[in-house]
């Protein structure tokens, strides 16, 4: 999640950037006020969901937690994709790769995890296919 912030606010620094380059608080400003939805997003997360859920659910639950974790494995080369774009690097090997990670972890990550996980529940519960 920070990684993913940090990267949204470097692409809005460098479509505003000055003549000098440089941070300002009132980029990071603007940032927030264009992004409040996103920002909020991430640190209603972050900072309220993820605490709440580590502390109800006690000793219960940790596989079913690392793979929603897993499912932002893609987030950050989206991310890198992003800058690139920015950067005008999409003619990079840089990119390709990027790609074709981005492709991968999504796959892997977002579409196929769902399917491992309710498999891998039914195997624990003794669940037998239809």
């Amino acid at each position: 999640m920070i990684c993913n912030f940090y990267a949204m606010y470097l692409c809005e620094w460098y479509r505003t950037r000055d003549q000098n380059h440089r941070h300002s608080l009132t980029t990071f400003r603007n940032f927030l006020s264009k992004n409040h939805l996103m920002v909020a997003h991430h640190a209603v997360i972050l900072f309220v969901l993820v605490p709440v859920a580590q502390r109800l659910r006690g000793d219960l639950g940790d596989f079913f937690v690392g793979c929603i974790f897993m499912a932002e494995l893609s987030t950050p080369f989206v991310s890198l994709g992003r800058v690139l774009i920015q950067l005008k690097q999409q003619h990079t090997l840089l990119y390709r790769v990027k790609g074709i990670l981005t492709l991968t972890t999504f796959l892997s990550c977002r579409i196929l995890l769902f399917p491992f996980m309710y498999w891998s529940y039914g195997q624990q519960q003794g669940l037998s296919p239809p």
